[in-house]
This record gives C-alpha cells, sequence and structure tokens, in this order.
C-alpha cells in the first residue's frame, strides 16, 4: 500500500495554505453564527415597537456579554470590522495562492473564493444593520 501525496511538494505547500485558510473560514463562520444569534435575540428582547437603535444596542450587550475578556472587551462594532478584516484577509491569500500549477489548485481556490463571498455577504448584511440604526441615533 502507498502512502503520500499524489502532489509534488510545492503543491501540497499551496494545498497546505488553502487548507489554512478553509479553517479560518469555518472560525469566520462560526463568529457569524454567534453574530447573528445574538440579534436574534437582541429582536426577542426587544418590546414590539422598538426602534432599530434600541435592538442595536440590546445586540451589542449580547455581544459584550458573550465576549467578555477583561483587557479588551468586544464591541458589536469591533466584532464587525474584526470579521470583515478577517475574510479580507482570507480572501488576500486565497488570490495569493497560484493555480497555474495543478488542476485542482484552481478549483479549490474557486470553491474558497465562493465561500468566502458567502461569508462577507452575510457580514455586510449586519454591518449595514448596525450602520444604518448609528445613522437613526444621530
Amino acid at each position: 500500500m502507498w502512502e503520500g501525496s499524489p502532489y509534488p511538494p510545492v503543491v501540497r505547500q499551496e494545498f497546505s495554505s488553502l487548507d489554512q485558510i478553509e479553517r479560518s473560514l469555518k472560525t469566520e463562520s462560526r463568529s457569524l453564527d454567534r453574530l447573528e444569534e445574538a440579534y436574534e435575540r437582541a429582536k426577542l428582547n426587544s418590546v414590539d415597537g422598538a426602534t432599530s437603535a434600541t435592538i442595536i444596542s440590546n445586540w451589542d450587550t449580547h455581544v459584550q456579554n458573550s465576549y467578555k475578556k477583561p483587557k479588551n472587551a468586544m464591541t458589536l462594532e469591533k466584532l464587525l470590522a474584526k470579521i470583515s478584516y478577517n475574510l479580507d484577509q482570507c480572501a488576500a491569500k486565497v488570490d495569493a495562492v497560484p493555480s497555474k500549477k495543478h488542476k485542482d489548485l484552481k478549483s479549490r481556490k474557486k470553491v474558497l473564493s465562493n465561500e468566502i463571498v458567502k461569508l462577507m455577504a452575510r457580514a455586510d448584511t449586519y454591518l449595514e444593520l448596525f450602520k444604518e440604526a448609528q445613522r437613526q441615533q444621530q
């Protein structure tokens, strides 16, 4: 029985980079899941007819309670910025992987790029809700 990789070392290294990006995307997806759950809880805990600013305030409270770290508390604004930044970094890393070395790299990059686009759309939805609530507060 033969064990090993069918790819040359350079291509294996590129696949390893894509594996690491995929793990990062799973982490960001879980962060978005928690963010969405906090938003839904904030809506449920708000009285009927509450303004979006009130819902966002409750949402921020839920986020702060679930990310309790004494040194640097995570606010809703910081979390949204962190997720957006991390997704941008993942997109840049996927783009940096050369896909001409092997056809499987190209298809893997496409799958990861599509996943990043989906996660960015989710993040942008919540970022827009946050910005809208900030505009209403002013």
